[in-house]
Parts: structure tokens; C-alpha cells; sequence
């Protein structure tokens, strides 16, 4: 029986996948611990993500974290690491990320303003220098060696 190209390339993708699940199966994603202190013009930088981009597509893995109320954060890769567990070994480009809400608006000003045009406008303002928001002008680099990776601090400064 002859298959239509499309069911064929479908089953392939299908198989290759369970093909990668298998051979993944065990240990998951090699990740490294990763945790480090955000501080901007030095002061803690709490609510910023830093986000880890590989230098060499294919030589590491994307991950992401959130800063808390000290500032410190623990990066997650993003190809199904666990929380906070980190992301492979490899060099990164790393970018902050920080904005917040320049509007407040009571319950009921909500409720009308939503009845009236559909979304709210919170009027979002970036709190880091704009060049950190990018990893290609961020400055910022991380490598990721095997073991704890303890030392991943960043500190921003205004222009």
C-alpha cells in the first residue's frame, strides 16, 4: 500500500520523536545548577527575568529566571528542565528584563474601562537600561562548566 507523502513525513517526525525520548529517557536534560544576584546602580533588582541565549546555536541550552525580593535568581532551561535545576554547560548571552505598570486603576475603574474598550492600558514602563534587555547588546555573558554555578552575577548600570 502506498502512504501520501504528508502521512509519511508525519509517522517519520512522530517515530524520530519517540526515538529521542527513548534515548533521553533516565536522566532527562544534563543541567547545571545555576543561581546568581541581579543589583542595579547597586541596588537588588527584584521581578527582572534573566534570560541565558547560547553564543553557538546547538553549544547549550536556552534558560530563563525570575529575580526575588533579594534580588537572587535560579535559571530554568527552557527544553524541559526542571524548575530551577539550570541549563547545560556552555557560553551565554545573557539579558535583564524589568518593567512595571506606570497606571493604577481601582476595581471599578477596571470594570469600566474593560466594558468601554475591551483591555486596559497599564501604560508599562522598562526599568533597566534598554542595551540589557538584548543579549546582543547586553554586555553580559555566562559560561556554564559542570558543577554548581554559584558566581552568576550581574550588576547593571544606569547610563
Amino acid at each position: 500500500m502506498q502512504y501520501p507523502l504528508n502521512f509519511r513525513l508525519l509517522m517519520l517526525f512522530l517515530l524520530s520523536g519517540l526515538f529521542g525520548a527513548v534515548g533521553c529517557s533516565g536522566g532527562g536534560l544534563r543541567t547545571e545548577y545555576v543561581e546568581g544576584v541581579v543589583t542595579l546602580d547597586g541596588k537588588i533588582l527584584p521581578d527582572a527575568t534573566v534570560s541565558f541565549s547560547p553564543v553557538t546555536e546547538g553549544a547549550g541550552t536556552p534558560a530563563v529566571g525570575k529575580t526575588d525580593s533579594a534580588g537572587k535568581y535560579t535559571m530554568t532551561s527552557v527544553r524541559g528542565g526542571k524548575d530551577g535545576a539550570g541549563t547545560t554547560v556552555g557560553k551565554y548571552k545573557v539579558s535583564v528584563f524589568k518593567e512595571v505598570a506606570t497606571k493604577q486603576y481601582t476595581e471599578e475603574e477596571i470594570r469600566k474601562i474593560i466594558a468601554r474598550d475591551g483591555v486596559v492600558d497599564w501604560g508599562y514602563k522598562v526599568v533597566v537600561p534598554v542595551r540589557y534587555t538584548n543579549p546582543a547588546t547586553s554586555g553580559l555573558t555566562a559560561e556554564i562548566v559542570k558543577g554548581k554555578n554559584l558566581s552568576c552575577d550581574f550588576a547593571l548600570t544606569s547610563p
